[in-house]
């Protein structure tokens, strides 16, 4: 038994040192990370389009915030143009559209999720807030 050891520990001892042993016991904790790593961002991509819907008549205001959507989320605390511009700027939120007078322009910035304003159109349409609607 003793000449197993001191045969265990010459080999062990000496590939330990070897690059190959050292890549063949942390390869398998990169991959993990690196799956995780992935998964982690196909969950993020899942999630739905953060979005302000902005009026000038504060009764449409009030009626745009309650729409729901399966693909956006309306963010309710943004009121204004400027904070607009500002979440969108801070990344806060993905994009905002704006009503006025029946027209409707959507902003939104080049990295955002893929989102499509006409759903939102439709909504408007039913709810008679935009008739001739047009996203620009």
């Amino acid at each position: 038994m003793t000449k197993f050891k001191i045969i265990f520990k010459q080999v062990f001892f000496k590939n330990i040192k070897s690059p190959a042993y050292i890549i063949m016991i942390i390869m398998p904790i990169i991959l993990l990370g690196v799956v995780l790593g992935i998964g982690k961002l196909m969950d993020q991509s899942t999630e739905p389009a953060k979005i302000a819907v902005l009026s000038q008549q504060p009764a449409e205001q009030a009626a745009l915030q309650q729409m729901r959507g399966q693909d956006y989320v309306i963010d309710t605390q943004i009121k204004t143009q400027p904070q607009a511009a500002q979440a969108l700027k801070q990344e806060k939120i993905d994009g905002y559209l704006i009503i006025q007078q029946g027209n409707s322009q959507y902003f939104e910035r080049k990295d955002s999720r893929d989102f499509d304003p006409s759903g939102i159109q439709n909504q408007l349409n039913e709810m008679n807030i935009c008739d001739p609607c047009a996203a620009s």
